[in-house]
């Protein structure tokens, strides 16, 4: 099997959406931005409706864990479908199952692309979101048991569970698994050094464009320009309960919104993944934007 799928893995907040989109424009090739509402992801790694296309039954009398080890079943099957890759968004952890599967199944994975977010600003952007409180948001990026559309016993959501785990461990689930070929991107150096970073992750994933389409690909994104169509046509991936997706997309909100006790909390829970990925000084103390 040769394997097609490629993964565009980030915890909640990071930049996913932004990443589907520069590529949808980079492979369209066209000087006017594609509709949002068009994305070059062909699917998620946690849709129900695909997942029961694949296996041809409905799964919404399965428990999540049966669901769970259906998943490496469809990718498997998917990939074998496949004549060119497919770029498929993730926010899962990369995880093992208890019969030794694991969850993104590494025989159907070309490669990854994983875009992290400093969560000093996820946590801000989060309880935005989902509108929770900001130390409520907190809570959940340190909860090891942190499951994302977790099934209720009412009924079965359009989302298949998605477990998460802390934001420590959602990074260094992929970015630390060497059965994936990841490049990790920082969301700040897609916002500050766009062309840049762009151009690294087209290289890495081998797609045949040139830096002046690129560059393109790059104005077609801007944050502004998502936000103007957003407001004219609506986005379809917006919550019900909040009035844009879009919001802000800012490079240290924290620093306008986060109490010094708030940012202790975390610091104190994710410290070391953060130094590792340059949201920290030397001495420990957050990085200033």
């Amino acid at each position: 099997m040769t394997p097609r799928i490629v993964w565009l893995a980030s915890y909640p907040k990071s930049g996913n959406t932004w990443m589907r989109i520069f590529l949808a424009n980079l492979i369209n090739g066209s000087s006017t931005p594609i509709d949002l509402n068009d994305l070059i992801s062909n699917g998620s790694s946690f849709s129900r409706p695909m997942i029961d296309d694949a296996l041809g039954f409905d799964t919404g009398d399965l428990t999540p864990e049966e669901c769970a080890r259906l998943r490496p079943v469809v990718f498997r099957w998917i990939s074998e479908q496949l004549t060119v890759p497919v770029y498929y968004k993730t926010h899962d952890a990369c995880t093992q199952l208890s019969n030794g599967d694991w969850a993104m199944t590494p025989e159907a994975t070309d490669k990854v692309i994983y875009i992290l977010r400093n969560p000093l600003d996820v946590v801000v952007s989060w309880a935005h979101h989902s509108g929770v409180t900001l130390d409520a948001s907190i809570k959940a990026l340190g909860n090891a048991k942190s499951i994302l559309a977790k099934q209720k016993p009412t009924g079965q959501k359009q989302q298949v569970e998605q477990p998460m785990g802390t934001w420590s461990q959602h990074v260094e689930s992929w970015t630390k698994n060497p059965l994936f070929n990841t490049c990790a991107v920082r969301y700040e150096d897609m916002r500050t050094k766009p062309s840049q970073t762009f151009a690294k992750i087209t290289a890495f994933l081998k797609l045949p464009y040139d830096t002046a389409q690129i560059n393109q690909a790059v104005r077609n994104t801007s944050f502004e320009g998502l936000q103007e169509q957003e407001k004219a046509t609506g986005f379809r991936e917006r919550p019900q309960k909040v009035d844009r997706f879009f919001r802000k997309g800012m490079v240290g909100d924290w620093q306008e919104t986060l109490s010094p006790e708030q940012v202790e909390k975390i610091v104190d829970a994710h410290g070391p993944v953060m130094q590792q990925f340059g949201y920290l000084n030397s001495d420990g103390t957050p990085r200033l934007s």
